[in-house]
């Protein structure tokens, strides 16, 4: 058994490799998001190619009666599909394609950052904050607390490191220069949650329901974790190190208008220099330190100089940082990814349990829907087989985002709120917003990638895939298989069964207004225990 496993671990690491060997002759484009927000599409020379691990999982459970084959090789390359199944991170030149509707949390250049002085002042160029920024720094003060033993810091006490400015409120102090099409200044108010939705709020909730970035995720971590019960201010008392540093936000603004490695890089250059210097950090060499990063993984992760993004998570001092990024690199045990906000923020119990009831008593008059946008200058484009599929069917209903209908987040959570399941492709990186603006309408996620989220959220999703989602072979789908004819197979008590066990989610995937709002662990709570769970296993097993 041990010598299958460290086999398989090895193969693993060798497709890997190989798909990088290849990364270099297609084309892909390489959207933030399908829809949600404004969108960035970027085009990019690079093959697409996905490999999937342990490609016997590709076969669908018995419990939604449906069978897919086996992937015939362990690198499993669709020729007709190239172009939306590629592997990892762009590496090449990039060339892009920016439409209206698209791009959210990304900007031009306009602000470089110079050498911050030794007291850790804001010298960024651009003048001072504006007043959105001050306000967030008003609501960004740590609680004091006591280090005095209790179940809920079982785990340990956490050290909340004060960065300086330059690493994560001035990075946003001068938000009209965040974006070079949008004002993102909205996205910044109430710690990162962005607007209030007020009285357009489903319920008459007002006050859980924002129209909330998920690329705002750095600030929401930051501001929850200021509210932590388990804090210290002792460095000697503590068991892991919070790294409030706004890496997204601050890549953000070069990764698209042809921007210089030394400005896509110089600014977690810094902040790793910086952190070296630290006594914590020498200690451990960062083994016991962790970090959110708003964006995907392979944002951070340029293989070489001409490629895309930012080097940060290849250096050698970030590879014993526990990283968590809306989506992981499964070959990296020290990353895990955690749910995208979505505009649901309770403020208390009552709000989340009536949305709860009123997701579970509604009525559904499709069987199926989707949202996305269509990559028509792709040959076999798998969003467009899918929406071919829906077009055909008389009990789906399919919204194209690319006149920017999807900008309203609002729009495709009544789309799903109407359908029983909800069917979630890769986007142009596995994970999708769309995936959890699904499971908070209570509808039934179709997946056809593993990694869309099965390899992704392993803290906040159930282990056992199949009591709250279906699984469809994406090559079965190219090969004549009709989504609605799996679908309609399904036991009623079955799809009743699975309903329910999304709806039991809702308190994991979504983030309350505060730390004080749930009595119950939502997504932010769940993802800082699972980060302290792992560091005192990693203890234990140290001490053995």
């Amino acid at each position: 058994m041990g010598a299958s496993v460290k086999q398989q671990s090895e193969t693993e690491q060798q497709e890997f490799q190989y798909s990088r060997e290849l990364e270099k002759d297609a084309t892909f484009s390489n959207e933030e998001t399908d829809q949600n927000g404004v969108q960035i599409k970027q085009v990019i020379p690079e093959a697409e190619f996905q490999i999937e691990q342990n490609h016997q999982e590709d076969k669908i459970s018995p419990s939604v009666e449906y069978k897919s084959h086996e992937d015939s090789s362990d690198v499993a390359i669709d020729a007709t599909s190239v172009s939306e199944e590629h592997e990892g991170q762009p590496t090449t030149e990039q060339v892009r394609e920016i439409s209206s509707e698209e791009a959210w949390g990304a900007s031009t250049p306009v602000t470089e950052v110079k050498d911050h002085a030794e007291d850790g002042q804001n010298l960024m160029e651009g003048g001072s904050r504006q007043d959105t920024a001050r306000e967030e720094e008003a609501v960004m003060k740590p609680l004091a607390h006591q280090e005095t033993a209790s179940s809920e810091c079982m785990y340990g006490y956490i050290y909340l490191y004060n960065l300086p400015d330059i690493f994560n409120r001035g990075i946003h102090a001068n938000c009209s220069t965040l974006h070079p099409w949008t004002d993102v200044c909205p996205t910044l108010e109430n710690g990162g949650l962005g607007q209030s939705l007020g009285e357009s709020s489903p319920l008459g909730q007002v006050g859980s329901w924002y129209a909330s970035n998920p690329f705002m995720a750095e600030m929401v971590f930051h501001n929850r974790m200021l509210q932590h019960n388990c804090l210290t201010d002792n460095p000697d008392a503590a068991s892991a190190f919070y790294l409030p540093f706004y890496a997204g936000l601050g890549l953000g603004r070069h990764l698209y208008a042809g921007s210089s490695i030394e400005s896509r890089d110089g600014l977690s250059n810094h902040f790793v220099g910086w952190l070296m210097d630290q006594p914590a950090w020498k200690r451990s060499s960062g083994s016991d330190h962790f970090l959110m990063i708003g964006r995907n993984t392979w944002d951070f992760r340029r293989s070489q100089d001409e490629g895309w993004g930012s080097g940060f998570l290849n250096k050698p001092e970030m590879q014993n940082v526990t990283k968590l990024l809306l989506e992981r690199n499964p070959w990296d045990g020290k990353e895990m990814a955690v749910p995208c906000l979505t505009n649901f923020h309770p403020q208390n119990d009552a709000d989340l349990a009536a949305w709860q009831d009123h997701i579970r008593g509604l009525q559904r008059n499709r069987l199926f829907s989707f949202a996305a946008m269509p990559k028509d200058r792709f040959p076999d484009d798998f969003r467009r087989i899918l929406f071919k599929q829906c077009e055909q069917s008389g009990q789906c209903q399919s919204l194209d985002c690319s006149n920017g209908i999807c900008n309203d987040n609002q729009k495709t959570l009544g789309l799903f709120m109407d359908s029983v399941f909800c069917l979630q492709p890769r986007g142009d990186s596995f994970t999708r917003r769309s995936i959890f603006d699904c499971l908070l309408a209570g509808t039934i996620p179709v997946f056809f990638w593993h990694r869309s989220a099965y390899k992704q959220f392993e803290w906040h999703l159930p282990a056992d895939h199949d009591s709250y989602s279906v699984f469809i072979s994406r090559y079965d789908v190219r090969n004549g298989t009709k989504v609605e004819d799996v679908l309609n197979a399904i036991a009623p008590e079955k799809v009743q069964s699975m309903r329910e066990a999304v709806i039991q989610l809702l308190p994991k995937m979504v983030y309350a207004v505060s730390g004080l709002s749930l009595k119950q662990k939502d997504a932010f709570d769940v993802a800082i225990e699972g980060v302290m769970r792992s560091f005192k296993g990693s203890m234990v097993s140290l001490q053995r």
